[in-house]
């Protein structure tokens, strides 16, 4: 995410995306979803990252007691990949992502090793092939927070 309240344009990549995006700065969206998010997690507006250091590069699964991952993540957009998205409306969303060509560079990925401590770049965001739209991905694909 970016932030509780989003950010205002058009441009999907015009800020970092992260897994910890700290507390609301709206009081009213503290006081109503806060409130209600704090039902459940202490941690609002930070999701785990504890599946990242489930496996390796590879793909072998880590064993338990040797498992590494970052206490948060950022996601730093490629500006020349992304470039043809801009401030103003142009058109649909979809049509912009589904316009993004296949092997193009989407992010770079940054770890944060601790609590105000050290972040290192871990990884790039790439894609294999062509963005498409699907009704499996509009009915089927859900992501755990």
């Amino acid at each position: 995410m970016v932030s509780f309240e989003g950010f205002s344009g058009f441009n999907f990549f015009q800020e970092d995306f992260s897994s910890s995006i700290g507390d609301f700065t709206d009081p009213w969206l503290s006081a109503t979803i806060g409130a209600r998010l704090a039902q459940r997690t202490r941690h609002i507006g930070h999701t785990s990252n504890f599946l990242a250091g489930q496996y390796t590069q590879d793909g072998n699964k880590v064993k338990w007691g040797t498992r590494v991952w970052p206490f948060s993540m950022r996601y730093e957009p490629v500006a020349e990949t992304v470039s043809h998205f801009t401030e103003e409306y142009t058109g649909p969303l979809l049509d912009k992502l589904t316009a993004i060509p296949a092997n193009s560079h989407l992010f770079n990925v940054y770890g944060l090793d601790a609590p105000g401590g050290t972040e290192y770049l871990i990884g790039e965001l790439w894609t294999d092939s062509e963005m498409v739209t699907s009704l499996w991905g509009d009915e089927t694909l859900f992501f755990r927070h």
